[in-house]
């Protein structure tokens, strides 16, 4: 199997569209080939933070990665433990 990958970010809309296409072969010969994409859209921790306050979240913890290490500039990822913000009572 021979696999090539194709990744192009967009620094504007902040989104990573990646194409993977892979080619099986059997005894020498082509006998399929697959395709498949997905495109990624990326956040900046403050955004994140926004998008989750506006839309009736509080954060309770943030994670640079599964393992809860702290995030930090070479964290892979951004992992946030939310639950849904309490409503105060008139």
């Amino acid at each position: 199997m021979i696999e090539s990958h194709r990744d192009v970010y967009n620094h504007l809309t902040q989104i990573l569209d990646c194409q993977t296409q892979r080619r099986i072969y059997r005894n020498g010969a082509l006998i399929a080939e697959e395709q498949d994409s997905i495109s990624l859209r990326y956040s900046f921790p403050q955004e994140m933070e926004r998008l989750l306050d506006s839309n009736g979240f509080e954060i309770v913890q943030v994670y640079g990665d599964w393992d809860e290490n702290e995030l930090h500039a070479e964290s892979v990822s951004m992992v946030y433990v939310c639950r849904v913000k309490r409503r105060s009572h008139v």
